[in-house]
């Protein structure tokens, strides 16, 4: 009986790559796991994803943008470092 896919993937990937989204997630849990991986995708489009579609991206270099995408702003706003909103009503 064949597979439905010939590629075997390591099933061991598969904790790794939850606890790098968890912490990631826990750190924005406003966003809803769709918006946490749509956002990223989207951000990566100019980055090497023009063209592909989220089907054929890769576990390791999906998890590696919504790392990229996250974390950075996520340690900027812990640090104090953000723009406050300026809009004042009148």
């Amino acid at each position: 009986m064949q597979q439905w896919h010939e590629q075997k993937r390591d099933p061991k990937r598969i904790p790794k790559i939850i606890k790098r989204l968890r912490k990631v997630w826990e750190k924005c849990p406003d966003l809803r796991l769709g918006q946490l991986i749509e956002n990223a995708y989207n951000r990566q489009i100019g980055e090497g994803y023009k063209g592909k579609d989220i089907y054929y991206v890769e576990d390791e270099q999906l998890i590696k943008d919504i790392e990229k995408t996250y974390l950075p702003q996520v340690e900027n706003f812990a640090k104090g470092n953000y723009k406050k909103n300026e809009n004042k009503s009148s």
